[in-house]
C-alpha cells in the first residue's frame, strides 16, 4: 500500500472539532447493520477488538469513510480532529525501487538478498512509530532491584500519521 497512497502532509495540519477529509477523528460511531466481519479496530486494556455496537475511538478519515461508504457504521457525534490540508505520495520511488530488487533477487534465487530486501521495506513503515523507553535498571551482585522508566519518546525520524495511515490502508486493504 505504501506504493500506490497518498499520505498527509505532516507541516500542513490544523486541529478541528469537525469532519475532516484526511486525518484522526475521535468520535462515537454506531454499526447500523450486524456484520459478519466488523471493519473498525477498537484498543481496550492494550488489546485489539473488533465489536459491533457504539463504540468512541480514533479512526483515520479514510477509514471512516470506507466504513460508511459499505453502509456499515454512521457517526453520531465527533468530539475532535486533526486534519491535514495536503496529501502527497512520498513512498512510490522507493518502494517500487527495492521491489523490483527483490523481484531480480528472487529471480537468481539469492534468498538472503531477498530476505533483506523485504525486512528493508517492512522496516521503512515501522520506524515512523518507533517509540524509546529509556529505563534505569538498579541491580546488587546481579540481582534486579527495581527497573525505572524514565523517559518515552520519539525520535527525530518518526512520523506517527505515516504509520496510522500505512496501518488504515493495508487494513482495508485486507479487509476487501
Amino acid at each position: 500500500v505504501m506504493s500506490r497512497m497518498e499520505y498527509p502532509v505532516p507541516d500542513t495540519w490544523y486541529l478541528s472539532n469537525q469532519w475532516v477529509d484526511v486525518g484522526v477523528i475521535h468520535c462515537e460511531v454506531e454499526y447500523i447493520n450486524d456484520v459478519y466481519l466488523p471493519y473498525l479496530p477498537y484498543r481496550r486494556s492494550g488489546k485489539l477488538f473488533f465489536p459491533l455496537g457504539r463504540l468512541t475511538g480514533y479512526w483515520t478519515s479514510y477509514q471512516l469513510k470506507y466504513a460508511i461508504s459499505q453502509g456499515l457504521i454512521r457517526i453520531n457525534k465527533i468530539f475532535k480532529a486533526i486534519g491535514y490540508r495536503k496529501t502527497q505520495n512520498y513512498f512510490s520511488g522507493i518502494i517500487n525501487h527495492l521491489y523490483a530488487l527483490r523481484l531480480e533477487a528472487k529471480a537468481k534465487k539469492d534468498e538472503h538478498l531477498d530476505i533483506t530486501i523485504k525486512i528493508l521495506m517492512n522496516s521503512l513503515y515501522g520506524k515512523f512509530a518507533e517509540k524509546v523507553d529509556s529505563e534505569k535498571t538498579f541491580s546488587v551482585d546481579g540481582e534486579i532491584l527495581e527497573t525505572v522508566l524514565e523517559k518515552v519518546y520519539y525520535p527525530a525520524h518518526c512520523n506517527v500519521i505515516w504509520s496510522v495511515y500505512t496501518t488504515a490502508y493495508a487494513q482495508t486493504h485486507l479487509y476487501n
